[in-house]
């Protein structure tokens, strides 16, 4: 069986997955780690023997002689000068080499047999020295320098984002590249079937990246600390106990970064010293410029391709820094669409991977040269393809025609970050929420009720036509005041244009379910009633999710299963119907019919039929979900949810009183919570 590697040789840590000629992809783990990680620490130390371990096993030693460890080495590959690692000198690219053959070794213990093809990740801003020198590393770690391709990290990226979401329309995709070490960004056109040209040349910035945040953490805190500790920021070789508090201090800032990719805050154990407690705000402090700069050399990128963020049809963030919610929360507030990644720190692997199916089946490189609109010779050299022009370094950029300043991204991260917290911007929402419905419900029941309630119970000077008139225009006025002091209230602490659109539904559903309720009564508008509600409660979840720290992804597939809402509502429909007919359609037509009709057989089929209508709808639902290459999780959520619906429908129709009203809003609450699922990345 022809087997392919693809190698993502990175900054922090790289990665090795192994792929067969039908595209099996098969991850390979660090047996060293004490949990399952598919990634190896870029890291080398030599131990008192004179023995050189790579990956997790060098991390777990480095404490016992940080001299004789390194880490990092990617950004010095181009150097020749050794490295004195306890009683060895070794040059850098001895030590990629090492790390190499480590990665090799693990995937022959795991898939036995010689590989076909052999892609391994490079930066895009490799020159050809660096270049030579990575193919003369691959083959001394022991591969075979005619299988060896190498592929600049961005396009590998692409070459992944294009096949996970398998894009039938043509489309225009950036990938945001944010690794250890590096950030690179790349823009391509095309589609899966077709193929697809990379746009432009790529951009990035080859000094920003995950060890970068890490070191930015470190000093905000070290120096915001009473008294401060810059001793804390770097290692002496002379003091064995100064560099053990570097490492200790770093691995907690490291750890709480991690955390707060899913929390609110952190706590850093320092040490010396109580506990410190780190928000999102003391990240975006640390970090805010360097993410201003990514955002700014897309920008740079989009201009040189004649392109603005409105002309992406989706952003891919790849490389493991992209957990950051930070990032995630900018770029949602940059672009039309941002994929949701599942394994972002894996996707350039899974790209050389593929590239790599790719050569062994003989496919024509899918990859072609576009060049952009330019206006300029000049800028038409700028604008070549990777394979052209390698990303010049920082100092060869060339400049904005303008100073550039950022627009308004830092406003956007101080606005994630403000003063309030998620919970009081959430309870705010709540609160306008409940507000909105109930001040509703007063002026509705002014309007029909109070003039004749004066009538009865106030002087006979009164007027109370005109009274009940004014109360219930002064409630409707409220509930349009309360409406804007949240939407004022979320705009100055959150990015409204996130948090809005979302609160504006809830709004919506909530007065929508008021007024049905008040109109028809609960008998009659049980089920459109618990739909508005169900309604309201979804889009106040993802409202709220977007307002915090935290990047469930509430809502964010929405758009691969906001159909399914007319299937539920079908599914109710006919529910309804279907339950109407067993029960009273032979009633209402034994006194309207000739008397020789049997109307029971005909409330019967008519109920059968409605049954079977809402059956078939659901099939159809899950059909039409399956054929859009929908996840399975959120076809089987689908089902759930309407499932349930049927079911509160049928309660709602057969069980009277409170009680009924109790398990019909219990059931489909639990719809809601089935289709948000669904609903969710």
């Amino acid at each position: 069986m022809a087997i392919g590697y693809g190698i993502d040789f990175g900054t922090s840590t790289s990665a090795i997955i192994v792929v067969d000629a039908e595209g099996t992809v098969t991850r390979i783990s660090d047996p060293e780690s004490a949990h399952t990680s598919y990634t190896f620490p870029s890291s080398a130390f030599v131990n008192a023997q004179g023995d050189l371990l790579v990956g997790t096993a060098a991390e777990r030693q480095k404490r016992l002689d940080l001299s004789a460890f390194r880490t990092e080495f990617k950004r010095e590959f181009r150097s020749t000068v050794p490295n004195q690692l306890g009683n060895r000198s070794l040059r850098t690219d001895e030590l990629v080499t090492a790390l190499l053959k480590r990665l090799r070794e693990c995937a022959l213990d795991r898939i036995p047999g010689p590989a076909q093809q052999v892609v391994i990740t490079i930066p895009a801003s490799w020159d050809e020295v660096q270049r030579r020198r990575m193919t003369d590393a691959a083959a001394a770690a022991g591969f075979d320098p005619a299988t060896v391709v190498l592929l600049p990290e961005p396009v590998a990226a692409l070459r992944y984002a294009f096949d996970r979401d398998l894009l039938i329309a043509e489309t225009t995709v950036l990938v945001y590249d944010l690794g250890g070490g590096t950030f690179d960004c790349v823009l391509a056109r095309g589609n899966t079937a077709e193929g697809y040209a990379v746009v432009g040349r790529p951009g990035g910035c080859p000094d920003i990246g995950g060890i970068d945040f890490t070191t930015a953490l470190m000093k905000k805190v070290a120096h915001d600390l009473e008294p401060p500790r810059p001793d804390w920021l770097e290692i002496d070789p002379d003091d064995d106990q100064a560099s053990r508090m570097y490492l200790s201090f770093r691995d907690e800032c490291e750890s709480a970064k991690r955390v707060l990719s899913t929390q609110a805050s952190a706590w850093l154990h320092l040490p010396e010293g109580d506990p410190v407690e780190v928000d999102q705000a003391t990240l975006e402090d640390s970090i805010g410029q360097m993410l201003e700069e990514t955002i700014a050399s897309c920008d740079q990128l989009l201009r040189t391709a004649d392109l603005t963020w409105e002309d992406i049809g989706q952003v891919v963030p790849v490389g493991g820094s992209t957990r950051l919610t930070l990032i995630a929360k900018l770029l949602r507030d940059s672009a039309n669409r941002v994929v949701k990644v599942a394994e972002p720190e894996l996707a350039v692997a899974l790209g050389a991977a593929l590239h790599a199916k790719d050569l062994i089946n003989g496919v024509e490189d899918r990859f072609s040269e576009e060049e952009a609109p330019v206006e300029t010779g000049e800028a038409a050299e700028e604008s070549a393809t990777h394979s052209t022009v390698p990303l010049p370094d920082a100092a060869e950029r060339p400049a904005p025609e303008t100073p550039y300043t950022p627009p308004a991204y830092p406003s956007r991260l101080s606005a994630m970050t403000s003063r309030a917290s998620p919970a009081k911007v959430a309870g705010v929402m709540l609160a306008g929420l409940a507000g909105m419905a109930g001040i509703l419900k007063l002026g509705l029941l002014s309007y029909a009720g109070l003039a004749a309630l004066l009538d009865e119970h106030a002087w006979e000077w009164v007027p109370s036509g005109w009274v009940a008139g004014i109360a219930g225009t002064v409630c409707m006025l409220a509930v349009v005041l309360v409406a804007t002091l949240v939407y004022v209230y979320i705009i100055e602490e959150r990015d409204g244009d996130l948090v809005s659109p979302w609160i504006t539904l809830a709004f919506t559903a909530t007065v929508g379910a008021v007024v049905w309720h008040h109109a028809a009564g609960w008998d009659d508008a049980a089920i459109p009633v618990s739909i508005l509600v169900n309604v309201a409660v979804i889009a106040y979840a993802v409202a709220a999710e977007h307002a915090s720290y935290l990047d469930w992804g509430l809502g964010d597939a929405m758009e691969e299963t906001w159909a399914a809402l007319f299937a539920v509502g079908g599914v109710a429909l006919f529910t309804w119907w279907s339950a109407a007919a067993y029960g009273r359609l032979a009633a209402y037509l034994e006194p309207r019919w000739w008397e020789f009709w049997a109307t029971g057989w005909i409330g019967g089929l008519v109920g059968t039929l409605a049954a079977a209508a809402a059956v078939a709808i659901a099939v159809f639902c899950i059909f039409v979900m399956d054929e859009n290459v929908a996840e399975d999780h959120q076809q089987g959520f689908v089902l759930v949810c309407m499932v349930l619906t049927a079911a509160a429908t049928i309660v709602a129709y057969n069980v009277p009183g409170g009680l009924g009203v109790a398990i019909t809003f219990a059931v489909a609450n639990l719809a809601a919570a089935s289709f948000l699922i669904a609903s969710t990345d």
